[in-house]
């Protein structure tokens, strides 16, 4: 015989002891709703208490005892009349009794009109809403009835559901899934492209909205609100209710919430998954469309809007609302075909009642006919468990981050510590709630309290290995930059990947200017010349002349100064292999062709391609790199928060895809005692760096990276690494306990 199973929970019923004297009148109360659904393998009978909206299943046989009391009957002609007509299910007294107990305390049966004075207590506190403290990441606010607005919808949403419309929309879906695979190189680029200006827009925004933030948000709440109202229109097209409709502050967050647990009197179970997936689909329907607009806009605000949108109502749809370890859509579309209504609660009890039967010493459960394996249920709570841990300790800390930001860091810590205290609380109360015969002594009870501290003080003591993802660039080994001395027009040079001697020339440029300036110096000195030669002359008839010959001398010897000056300067315009090894390309310069053709000496690309010939290069312009042709580095970016972490002589590993070798080793050979000045764009573009720089060109970092170089491992049967390669590296740090990881979290967010 099987305990009441209750699917929803708005609240709590207080279990009242029945103390019913046999004299009392019984009866099932007539206002109850039942009905037989498709559960899993099996028919069950569900019932709804339209009191408090709560919801009860029950196994064939079950329905059978309980309507047993349609008519009026005491206590014990109950147990006479079930004992005689259900025999063949081996009932005894006992489990009747705790059946009829569980049926009163939660409302189902009531006591007949005057027998009630032959009572104790027979009532149950009626469900009401849980005070906002008890789940304080989502509150509901009181909704209101939707009734009204989906019967005007329901034309609109019969229609919308024809196999036409369902055929249109999976073809709609398909297309935008090849799309996205097709370009989905492109489409990554103007993702990272559409958050960087998403953020740097909101961050300059000093308190306004812009138009990219102010359109993404109207989006997003569109598209939640087409989620909500697609379940609570196919609930209700199907013969379901939607209960409530209204706001519910997630994380905060406010959003939109529909109340549909009227779909469990839905017969077939594909009805109830559909109602389930329902705002899922719509959302994959949004985010279709949303990529369909990519595909056809040119950048703008529009295609970043759609881009964003694209993510938003499908990946974190599917990982938030499709994630079946939290009490949202896929919950309970795993919940419905497995079979197991009140999944959640089943699994919290099943490893409730395993962990109080270690602690207490109690024979273990002895599952009855109909019960859902407990492995499996065990699996899920262990699971879900794990996962609500992981979503407390990610909300905790991102509160932390802002409250810091803020100024309010002793609130946020206040609030985390309510929250924390609260849980282990309730955890802690159900398993030392004393049961009604206990094995153990209490002395064995605290012997292994103690054993539990103790191991997991153990683990939280045990250094455990750790590591660092972050990103680099790959470089060569005694890389040098070559940096163009003077500006000047390109003559000729030697193209990236070339191998070069020491003195080899690597690129030679014209500086007009300078040229035209060498020219008039040199004119300057012969003109000189000849006038003070007609002045030597001169002087032989006419001595007065003589005095000018000191002036013309000082002239002549500035001028020549002037143009030994120009000369040695002449050499800058060459740039020298300062010794041997190999060209590398420098980053690539785009420039737009109104650009170009507003000055044809601009150039483009790497200076070092021939098509750049004749082009202009200012003065300090970086034209490559001159490095080891084979050996292989990795310039590293890590945050300030983590550099104390990483040493030399840490392992670095690099996973790198498309390459015949995926995992590539290295060692860390210095750490940077200095922030890193500039940033590479490539860096930047991935997301590997702390610092995020603006489109508009102004600094705004949330924090500072420093580099750190780690030598790869030489290994003469593969190709070198291509030089200007962006990946992403781990650090193997050094083991450290989840103690002293705590501790560090901890002295990151506050000052002591």
């Amino acid at each position: 015989m099987r305990r009441v199973t209750v699917r929803t929970d708005p609240g709590e019923h207080v279990a009242a002891t029945s103390g019913i004297v046999s004299g009392a009148t019984l009866r099932l109360r007539d206002d109850l709703i039942r009905r037989r659904i498709w559960l899993a393998d099996r028919h069950v009978w569900v019932w709804k208490n339209p009191r408090d909206d709560s919801f009860y299943f029950f196994e064939p046989d079950e329905d059978a005892i309980l309507r047993t009391l349609e008519r009026p009957a005491s206590r014990d002609e109950f147990l006479v009349d079930c004992l005689g007509r259900f025999s063949e299910l081996g009932l005894t007294p006992d489990t009747l009794s705790a059946f009829l107990d569980d049926a009163l305390a939660n409302g189902l049966i009531e006591v007949s009109p005057g027998s009630a004075e032959t009572v104790k207590r027979t009532t149950a506190r009626p469900r009401t809403r849980p005070p906002w403290w008890r789940n304080p990441l989502a509150i509901r606010l009181p909704g209101v009835d939707p009734a009204p607005l989906l019967d005007r919808l329901t034309p609109i949403a019969n229609s919308l559901m024809h196999r036409s419309v369902a055929v249109i929309a999976v073809l709609l879906i398909v297309s935008a899934v090849l799309i996205g695979l097709l370009h989905m190189e492109a489409f990554l680029a103007d993702l990272t492209s559409a958050t960087l200006r998403l953020t740097s827009s909101a961050a300059t925004a000093r308190g306004s909205f812009s138009s990219t933030v102010a359109g993404l948000a109207s989006a997003v709440v569109i598209a939640k609100v087409f989620h909500e109202l697609a379940h609570a229109l196919v609930c209700h097209v199907n013969g379901g209710r939607c209960r409530e409709m209204g706001v519910m502050l997630l994380l905060g967050v406010p959003c939109l919430y529909c109340d549909i647990s009227d779909a469990w009197l839905m017969p077939t179970r594909r009805q109830r998954i559909l109602t389930s997936a329902a705002g899922m689909m719509a959302e994959s329907i949004v985010a279709a469309v949303a990529m369909l607009i990519w595909a056809v806009t040119l950048p703008g605000s529009l295609h970043d809007l759609a881009t964003l949108l694209v993510v938003v109502c499908s990946i974190s749809t599917l990982v938030f609302n499709g994630n079946p370890l939290m009490r949202y859509d896929g919950y309970f579309m795993l919940s419905d075909w497995l079979g197991i209504p009140n999944l959640a609660g089943e699994s919290a009890s099943a490893m409730l009642r395993r962990c109080r039967a270690w602690l207490w010493g109690l024979s273990p459960w002895k599952p009855m006919p109909g019960d859902p394996p407990q492995g499996r249920l065990i699996v899920y709570g262990v699971l879900s468990l794990a996962y609500r841990v992981l979503v407390i300790c990610v909300i905790v800390g991102i509160g932390m981050k802002l409250a810091r930001d803020a100024g309010l860091v002793w609130i946020a810590v206040l609030v985390s510590g309510f929250l924390v205290v609260g849980l282990l609380r309730r955890v802690v109360a159900a398993l030392y709630r004393r049961p009604d015969r206990a094995l153990a002594s209490t002395a064995g009870i605290w012997t292994r309290s103690v054993a539990v501290a103790v191991g997991l003080l153990l683990i939280l003591l045990i250094p455990l290995p750790r590591s660092l993802r972050v990103g680099g660039m790959i470089v060569p080994v005694d890389e040098t930059e070559l940096v163009l001395p003077v500006g000047g027009a390109v003559l000729g040079g030697l193209p990236a990947g070339s191998l070069v001697r020491s003195g080899d020339v690597i690129l030679r440029v014209q500086d007009w200017d300078h040229a035209f300036r060498l020219d008039s110096s040199l004119a300057d000195i012969r003109r000189l010349r000849q006038t003070l030669r007609a002045v030597r002359i001169e002087r032989i008839g006419d001595a007065s002349v003589a005095s000018e010959l000191p002036e013309i001398r000082g002239r002549l010897a500035t001028a020549e100064r002037q143009y030994e000056t120009l000369s040695a300067a002449r050499h800058r315009q060459t740039v020298r292999a300062s010794r041997g090894g190999k060209i590398f390309q420098a980053e690539p310069r785009t420039i737009t062709a109104e650009q170009l053709a507003h000055d044809q000496r601009n150039w483009t690309g790497s200076p070092l391609q021939p098509a750049n010939v004749g082009a202009t290069l200012d003065s300090g312009t970086t034209i490559g790199y001159l490095g080891d042709p084979v050996k292989r580095e990795i310039r590293l970016l890590v945050p300030q928060n983590r550099i104390e972490s990483v040493e030399s002589g840490q392992q670095v590993e690099l996973h790198l895809s498309g390459l015949p070798r995926r995992l590539r080793l290295g060692t860390v050979t210095s750490v940077s005692s200095r922030p890193v000045g500039d940033l590479p764009p490539a860096l930047v573009a991935d997301g590997w760096a702390s610092t995020r720089l603006p489109l508009d060109g102004s600094a705004a970092s949330d924090s500072v990276d420093y580099e750190v170089i780690a030598a790869l491992a030489n290994d003469a049967e593969v190709e070198p690494l291509r030089v200007g390669t962006v990946t992403g590296a781990t650090i193997r740090l050094s083991r450290s306990s989840l103690l002293d990881r705590l501790w560090r979290i901890l002295d990151d967010h506050f000052v002591w």
